[in-house]
Parts: structure tokens; C-alpha cells; sequence
């Protein structure tokens, strides 16, 4: 069964980040996320459509479950440290290996059919593609680059229906604009919503 490929040269994408948000993490940093590459060939930086880069970024600031009482806050200071870049992917031929597709679960279950019986698995689904292995994850991106791929696409953990971008090294980007984060944005406001957040009146 063929692997499901989708591409994104012209589709917007956003990252937030701090003073270059599309800025390459440095090599010290590389192997600690889910979607890096286990022989370190290339940094990866991860990329969302509007909202899910808001739900994403900010679901760090809700109470833990041990502390239900209390109420989160987006502290101000995340404002003045953070921006927010809006961006295209701009190759026409780059090519993203899909995981919200069945026929790429059917796939990886074939070729990663070793590893997957290695680390316990009795299957291969999407909350093995989206968990905490990072084993498991990093070995998708290690076949996905070794099978011309130069992305990943996934579904956000916290919003499924909304996209996520994992885009290995080596990408161009165009019509690049970085901002700041403005407390009366859209989506940012929803986000808070649905994570139960307050966000401050004025920001530094």
C-alpha cells in the first residue's frame, strides 16, 4: 500500500517563538523532541496552523491535575519574550510524510514492524505516532527522510483536527513576517478559552 504524501508550498504556516522564531534550534538541543532525527543529519523546527501553535504553546501555563484549584494565567512576561512567525513553505516539490493518513500507519506498521515488536507494541496507531516514545517517533522521521520525505505532518495532541508541520532542515521559506503577540489576538484568545486561561490586561 502506497505511503500518503501531502504537500504545503503553499500553505501558511506559523511558529512561535522568541527573537527569530524560525531560527534553527542549536545542535546541543537536537535529539530532545519527538520528531528529531536519532543520527542527528538535520535539525527540525516545528510548525502549526494559527491556532494550533496557540493551544499548543500555551497549554503549559494550565494548572496540573494535583492543583485543580487553581486558576492559570499567561504571565505577561510570555509576551515580551515571544513572536510569533507567519511564513510559506517555499519549494513546490517538498514533500511531507502524512500521519494523519491510514495508508502511512499502514506503512510505518510494515517497515517499523521490528521495532514496534521491540518496544512492546501490539499495534501501530495514531496514539503511538503522537505519544512520548520518542524511539518510536524519532525512527519515523529517520525512515521518512531516508524515503525522500522533508517534513512531517501530524495532528495537534491538544486539537486533532488542526495541523502540525515537523519541517526537517534544508527548507525555504518566503514571505516571511514575524510580529509581535498582541493580548487582543484572535486565536490566541480562543486558545485561552478552551485551555481555561486568563490572559493579562496590558502586557510590558
Amino acid at each position: 500500500m502506497p505511503v500518503q504524501e501531502t504537500g504545503f508550498s503553499a500553505t501558511t504556516l506559523n511558529r512561535i517563538g522568541r527573537a527569530d522564531p524560525l531560527r534553527w534550534p542549536e545542535w546541543r538541543y537536537v535529539g530532545n523532541s519527538c520528531f528529531d532525527d536519532p543520527r542527528s543529519r538535520f535539525r527540525v523546527l516545528s510548525a502549526r496552523e494559527r491556532r494550533a501553535c496557540f493551544i499548543e504553546s500555551l497549554a503549559g501555563f494550565r494548572p496540573g491535575l494535583n492543583d485543580p484549584g487553581r486558576s492559570g494565567a499567561i504571565p505577561a512576561e510570555w509576551f515580551s519574550t515571544r513572536r510569533i512567525a507567519r511564513f510559506v513553505l517555499g519549494d513546490p516539490s517538498w514533500r511531507a510524510l502524512d500521519l494523519r493518513a491510514p495508508e502511512t500507519l499502514q506503512t510505518l506498521r510494515q517497515h517499523l514492524r521490528p521495532l514496534l515488536i521491540a518496544r512492546g507494541y501490539q499495534d501501530l496507531d495514531t496514539s503511538h505516532t503522537l505519544g512520548q516514545d520518542q524511539t518510536l517517533t524519532q525512527a519515523i522521521t529517520a525512515w521518512a527522510l531516508d524515503h525522500g520525505h522533508r517534513g512531517i505532518v501530524y495532528g495537534s495532541r491538544l486539537a486533532v483536527g488542526l495541523t502540525c508541520v515537523a519541517v526537517f532542515e534544508g527548507a525555504r521559506f518566503s514571505d516571511v513576517l514575524v510580529s509581535p503577540i498582541d493580548v487582543a489576538e484572535p486565536d490566541l484568545r480562543w486558545a485561552a478559552g478552551i485551555l481555561g486561561l486568563t490572559i493579562p490586561a496590558r502586557v510590558p
